[in-house]
C-alpha cells in the first residue's frame, strides 16, 4: 500500500467534486489520511509494489510529486503518482523496491491536513480503488 499502516483511510474520493464553492473539477486520484490518529505522527509513504522512478519535480501548484513506473505491468497501470510529499531522494531510472519508504506528506492542495493525493494511470486516470482491489489492499472511507 502507498501509506505505512494497517488500513488505508480514503478521505476524499476519485470523481467530480466542487471545492470551497468553485466550480466542479475532476478530481483524478484519492487522498490518503497520512497521519495515525493514535500517536499522531506522520506516516510514511512507500512503494506499493517494486517501481521505477518515471519523473518527479513540482505540479502547476507547487506540489512537489513523484511518478513510478511498476516494473511488472501486471494489471495494466503505467503510472503511479504521488503528490502532497516532501522531495525525495531518488533519480530518474532508479528502482524503488515494494515497500521502501518514499517520503512523509505535506499539507497541499485544498487541505488543511496532511495526506497523500495518489493517482493511478493506465491510458488515463483509474479509481486508485481498483488498484487497491487488485492488490489486495485493505482500505476504509472516511471525512
Amino acid at each position: 500500500m502507498p501509506i505505512r499502516t494497517i488500513k488505508l483511510v480514503i478521505t476524499s474520493p476519485f470523481g467530480m467534486r466542487t471545492l470551497k464553492g468553485k466550480k466542479r473539477r475532476m478530481h483524478r486520484g484519492v487522498d490518503l489520511r497520512s497521519v495515525d490518529h493514535t500517536t499522531w505522527k506522520d506516516l510514511d509513504v512507500i512503494a506499493p509494489e517494486t517501481c521505477e522512478v518515471k519523473r518527479q519535480g513540482k505540479d502547476s501548484y507547487g506540489n512537489y510529486f513523484v511518478v513510478l513506473e511498476p516494473i511488472s505491468n501486471a494489471y495494466g497501470y503505467k503510472e503511479l503518482k504521488f503528490i502532497h510529499i516532501k522531495k525525495t531522494n531518488f533519480g530518474i531510472g532508479e528502482v524503488i523496491q515494494k515497500g521502501q519508504y518514499i517520503s512523509k506528506t505535506i499539507i497541499g492542495g485544498n487541505s488543511s491536513a496532511l495526506h497523500l493525493h495518489f493517482e493511478t494511470w493506465k491510458d488515463k486516470a483509474e479509481d486508485p480503488v481498483e488498484y487497491f482491489n487488485v492488490m489486495n489492499i485493505n482500505y476504509m472511507y472516511k471525512r
